[in-house]
């Protein structure tokens, strides 16, 4: 009887080492139920009125974008701190942390349009967006309106527009950027 008892114990105790190894190696940190978009915005004086470290969002620009697939539309504000009525020089908007959970390949941005001063900005070019800056924040996810001296390499065509597209974002009490985000 005892060795029956002591067979029926080893068992159940290595049935529960077992269930509990593949448990704990099986578990993935759980996803963000959302993630902050932030603006960042230099005129071609580098005055940051929208700030350079998007994680830190001096001037208040983020709202909440919710990690639910399907698509969904957001509205960023900047109003104006330092630049005053200067052409722009970098322009984005940064989606911080969204490409721990989904791939650049599963967001897709669309109808991304632009008003200064509340007037909506015509003849806008066509935005980069992705996973732009892969070495300095692999996690984020930028949406590029124009930036004179992003990284072609890294996919930012707006790097390519010449000087003068600036002009058309410059403001003196608010800049916006509405935009859709589809999360596959």
């Amino acid at each position: 009887m005892r060795k029956t008892i002591k067979r029926v114990f080893s068992v159940a105790l290595a049935a529960t080492v077992a269930v509990s190894g593949v448990a704990y190696t099986g578990t993935k940190a759980s996803a963000a139920s959302s993630y902050k978009a932030v603006m960042g915005y230099a005129d071609t004086k580098w005055n940051w009125a929208g700030g350079n470290d998007s994680s830190k969002d001096t001037n208040k620009t983020a709202v909440t974008v919710k990690n639910k697939k399907g698509t969904a539309t957001y509205t960023v504000t900047l109003k104006n701190k330092k630049s005053k009525n200067v052409d722009a020089q970098v322009f984005y908007v940064d989606i911080k942390d969204i490409l721990k959970d989904h791939s650049a390949k599963k967001i897709k941005v669309s109808g991304v349009s632009v008003k200064c001063d509340g007037k909506k900005v015509s003849g806008m070019k066509a935005v980069a967006a992705g996973q732009l800056e892969k070495k300095e924040d692999p996690n984020k996810y930028r949406i590029s309106i124009y930036n004179r001296v992003g990284n072609k390499q890294n996919g930012d065509k707006t790097a390519s527009y010449p000087a003068s597209y600036g002009k058309k974002f410059k403001f003196k009490k608010s800049i916006s950027v509405t935009f859709k985000l589809t999360i596959k």
